[in-house]
């Protein structure tokens, strides 16, 4: 999973550096605020099929996960 979502990342024009915690669940990204911004990388991976704390991730995506990334998947409530 962490790689998946380090290489999606990676992909967004601007983006210097990805990398995933794995203890903490988190990803650090440094970017170019001038190429692109947290909502971008947000919805980058959202599309992979990753949620976010902003964004559901995409259904079909995500069905496509492996099993162990796909678990704790929550749909956003709010």
């Amino acid at each position: 999973c962490e790689k998946r979502i380090e290489k999606t990342l990676k992909k967004i024009d601007g983006v210097t550096e990805a990398e995933w915690d794995q203890e903490s669940g988190n990803v650090t990204v440094k970017f170019d605020p001038e190429k692109t911004n947290q909502e971008a990388l947000e919805l980058a991976v959202a599309k992979a099929g990753h949620a976010t704390k902003n964004h559901e991730a995409d259904e079909e995506n995500h069905a496509d996960l492996p099993k162990c990334c796909r678990e704790g998947f929550q749909k956003h409530t709010d």
